[in-house]
């Protein structure tokens, strides 16, 4: 049986980064969520999880802190040790290339879900099938699940983009576009999250100026 496919250096990539710089933490949150199941090394798993827990808490994300928190749940050993956390920064290129790495890692996460439900499926047809309308339909949600899985991540990484140009033209901008920008961007958000309930008509004068306050 062939290996599931991995991208060690893109984790490692990934996990220098949010050390390097803590900002990046909640855009690669938003592509490989919390839980850790993309990550195919234990010890990587184990980082991920001391940076996320630390950031949930608002505490500061650095080698020493995460060094910490692994310490005191009993993995700084397991993972190798305070050596192991500094050598994840010094191998890192960037931490401007976060998402680019944790996409790489995504994307090995969602073939190894594919080949295991295919292997499932391929398991289960292989036995005794009492009913196969249920067992195709069984199957069918197996491999829906994987591919909007997918389409989630998809979505929020667009998102993540969009963001990034609403800040940059902020920055280029401060005065006057404030409010409009973030009206657009919050519809975009509503778009992408929950495109059902999203409003049709534009934002009023009224909204606009409601929204505006809201942001002095």
């Amino acid at each position: 049986m062939t290996s599931l496919p991995s991208n060690t250096q893109a984790e490692r990539a990934v996990l220098g980064a949010m050390l390097l710089n803590s900002e990046v933490i909640d855009d690669v949150t938003e592509i490989l969520g919390t839980d850790g199941d993309a990550f195919t090394v234990d010890a990587h798993a184990a980082v991920h999880e001391a940076i996320t827990t630390l950031h949930g808490r608002s505490r500061r994300v650095d080698e020493l802190t995460v060094y910490e928190d692994l310490k005191s749940n009993g993995k700084a050993k397991r993972v190798g040790g305070a050596t192991f956390v500094s050598a994840l920064t010094t191998a890192t290129p960037t931490s401007a290339n976060a998402t680019s790495y944790a996409s790489i890692v995504a994307e090995c996460r969602d073939l190894r879900n594919l080949i295991l439900a295919c292997r499932k499926i391929e398991g289960e047809a292989g036995g005794d099938v009492a009913d196969v309308a249920e067992f195709i339909e069984g199957a069918e949600a197996d491999l829906i699940g994987v591919l909007q899985h997918r389409e989630e991540r998809k979505r929020r990484g667009t998102l993540i983009e969009f963001e990034r140009g609403i800040q940059s033209t902020l920055a280029k901008n401060r005065e006057g576009t404030t409010g409009q920008c973030y009206l657009e961007f919050d519809r975009a958000r509503q778009l992408f999250t929950d495109p059902i309930s999203m409003p049709t008509e534009p934002y009023t004068n009224a909204e606009k100026w409601k929204h505006d306050d809201a942001q002095i």
